[in-house]
């Protein structure tokens, strides 16, 4: 970071803070693209039902609406964000406690679970 007096080192605090900023924008990105992608989704298999009934091309939707079903329901957690913030707080309470010259920050991520 550079501040008025030229580049220094960011704190630990400064650190977390600017995780939190850049984690919040990422979880709520996410958490809007996966809403998008189900609703997308549920208009995609009400089109190829359509389809299914009334083309040429019924065949290939009925192939489409049945591995649909075979799949399953694409159903996004009600508290997917709730989950992925309580990980980014379980991230900076072992951050908190992490050594750079003694552990391995790739075992740090790998420990926090969603």
């Amino acid at each position: 970071m550079a501040d008025e007096n030229g580049p220094r080192k960011l704190t630990r605090d400064e650190e977390l803070s600017a995780l939190d900023a850049a984690y919040k924008k990422t979880v709520d990105d996410f958490v809007t693209m996966e809403k998008t992608n189900q609703h997308a989704r549920e208009i995609i298999s009400e089109e190829m039902d359509k389809i299914s009934k009334i083309t040429s091309r019924s065949t290939l939707a009925a192939t489409y609406i049945e591995e649909q079903k075979t799949r399953g329901e694409d159903e996004i957690s009600e508290n997917l964000g709730e989950k992925m913030y309580d990980a980014v707080f379980s991230f900076k309470e072992k951050y908190a406690m992490f050594h750079s010259n003694m552990d391995n920050l790739s075992q740090l991520l790998m420990s926090v679970k969603i």
